[in-house]
């Protein structure tokens, strides 16, 4: 089977709530730096693999705390948003700017899975903010250098109230490139666009666990797309039922702390054995 680039996109207003999950999140975020610390001996084919992507990255921080006031010409990519018609409206009643992009956006690995219908609007915003978290997620293959990473950023912008705690992650020509093709993009000071991180085998079980529990206790309009979307198939399904019986248990803030230490040790489990 092929890799995969798994992505997700939800809304979260609730500031009160971001907080709270980016506080677990931190832990997830914490315990990645420590095992990337961990010097590793790589097969020499794998170097090879990844040394011609490697050379083109801008060096990142394998966590970044972000909380940036954006100003200039700012590029949403409208597939953040869930409720696309009410975005049409908005942009029109705000007669907010918006183009037509049929590309790929960013320059993509071999051998990945893409079946992203690469047509979409870009809606133009003047100034907005990002807050939250972007961390690397550790992977002693280390096969995708710069596709590896999770954003948990929330859009705000005080002229359009409708992308208020939009799930995105970030990207600026200079200061955050990362694999964004912005040769094929219309000038921008910033571009933002869904999250997205890509997989081969290792912690793909995984990942529908983690944004599973993201959606059920933080971002109830959360879906991502893994080989189908999977909001209404049956893996998270089952968690959802797990975890209800869990909070009816213990309680809410009990419930999702003991259920994220559940996705720590299967990550930890994962990350030693693999």
């Amino acid at each position: 089977m092929p890799s995969v680039s798994v992505n997700w996109s939800g809304t979260c207003s609730s500031v009160v709530d971001q907080d709270e999950m980016l506080g677990l999140l931190r832990q997830l975020a914490e315990l990645c730096r420590t095992l990337l610390e961990i010097p590793t001996l790589r097969h020499p084919f794998l170097e090879m693999m990844t040394a011609r992507r490697t050379e083109h990255l801008a060096p990142r921080a394998p966590v970044e705390w972000i909380d940036s006031h954006l100003a200039g010409k700012i590029f949403v990519n409208a597939g953040i948003f869930a409720d696309q018609q009410k975005l049409g409206e908005e942009c029109e009643r705000l007669h907010l700017p918006a183009i037509d992009f049929s590309r790929a956006d960013a320059h993509q690995s071999a051998f990945v899975l893409d079946l992203t219908e690469h047509s979409s609007r870009l809606v133009c915003l003047s100034r907005a903010r990002i807050r939250g978290i972007n961390f690397q997620i550790y992977d002693p293959r280390q096969l995708y250098p710069g596709e590896d990473r999770l954003s948990f950023l929330f859009l705000d912008c005080p002229d359009t109230h409708f992308v208020s705690g939009v799930i995105c992650e970030a990207f600026h020509p200079a200061q955050c490139p990362g694999l964004i093709d912005f040769a094929a993009l219309p000038r921008m000071d910033w571009y933002i666009r869904q999250p997205e991180i890509h997989l081969r085998y290792y912690l793909e079980e995984w990942i529908d666990r983690l944004l599973a529990w993201v959606k059920y206790y933080f971002v109830r309009d959360l879906d991502w797309w893994h080989w189908e979307h999977m909001t209404n198939s049956e893996q998270p399904a089952r968690y959802f039922n797990t975890w209800h019986d869990l909070n009816q248990a213990k309680g809410l803030a009990k419930a999702w702390a003991e259920s994220f230490e559940e996705i720590l040790s299967i990550f930890m489990s994962e990350a030693l054995t693999w």
